[in-house]
């Protein structure tokens, strides 16, 4: 049996185990070369299929994968990203010692709230005793705002009473 070397872009497709919509995507984007022939169908080669696809049945049986010599070689989008992980990994690194320095520097803050909330409770409680200390004061002068005012009361009567009713203490008047 021969082996055919071109195939239209079905055919190709199954060789290549993808869509037909990915062989003619491929074929516009240029990853993959193909002339039309004399009815304006793709031909694609069968050389040009395994390059663009390294896992191309050769030989047209199902059996898999082909192994093929040396090492396939790597697109250049998998060679970028390779480049952009190594970036990333050094950029982590550099992250790594950022986060333990920020890491550091929120545990100070945090030991610094603390004492603060520890000196705060310690205001609070002066703060309590000198409010007590206050308030008790407030009412012993309330208290003797109330005498004051009472002794003057009484001081008021005295005197708008007459002499003789001062003297004699009860009466207020003799008559």
């Amino acid at each position: 049996m021969k082996s055919q070397t071109k195939f239209t872009a079905g055919q190709a497709a199954k060789r290549a185990r993808k869509g037909k919509s990915t062989i003619l995507r491929d074929i516009e984007s240029g990853k993959l070369s193909a002339a039309r022939d004399e009815k304006g169908h793709w031909e694609i080669d069968l050389s040009e299929l395994v390059r663009a696809y390294p896992d191309v049945k050769v030989d047209g049986s199902d059996a898999g994968p082909q192994v093929h010599r040396g090492p396939p070689a790597l697109p250049q989008e998998l060679i970028d990203a390779r480049v952009k992980i190594a970036e990333l990994s050094a950029k982590l690194g550099g992250s790594e010692e950022a986060k333990a320095l920020l890491n550091d520097q929120m545990e100070h803050w945090q030991e610094q709230a603390k004492r603060l909330a520890l000196t705060d409770q310690r205001n609070s409680e002066a703060k309590a005793a000198i409010e007590e200390s206050l308030l008790t004061v407030t009412k012993a002068l309330r208290k003797a705002d109330a005498r004051a005012e009472r002794a003057e009361r009484v001081a008021q009567e005295f005197m708008n009473r007459g002499f003789f009713a001062r003297l004699f203490k009860g009466s207020k008047s003799i008559a």
